[in-house]
């Protein structure tokens, strides 16, 4: 993924959410990039315990699969597993 040459796997998690940032600044013409900026900008929010965050670009993410047609594509399975994870930390078992 091009973001990560940014060097953002070396990074702590408020500068990944900076580097995530301006990746989905980028991301404009790359919905499929877009997508997986989301799913991961999501992850940081989780780590962060910024949980409404979280799950807003996790459906980001899921939405913008949908309106790609990829809505039953393998990367969809990145956000769910992102927003069931999610509903388990914060006690929402019924929707996980």
């Amino acid at each position: 993924m091009w973001y990560l040459k940014l060097n953002f796997i070396n990074q702590t998690p408020d500068n990944q959410e900076q580097y995530l940032k301006e990746a989905y600044k980028l991301s404009d013409s790359f919905p499929d990039n877009r997508a997986t900026v989301l799913n991961n900008l999501g992850l940081v929010y989780k780590s962060l315990g910024k949980y409404n965050d979280a799950e807003r670009c996790f459906n980001q993410a899921i939405n913008v699969w949908y309106k790609m047609g990829k809505g039953e594509a393998l990367e969809t399975t990145n956000p769910y597993n992102g927003l069931g994870d999610l509903y388990r930390i914060t006690g929402r078992y019924n929707q996980a």
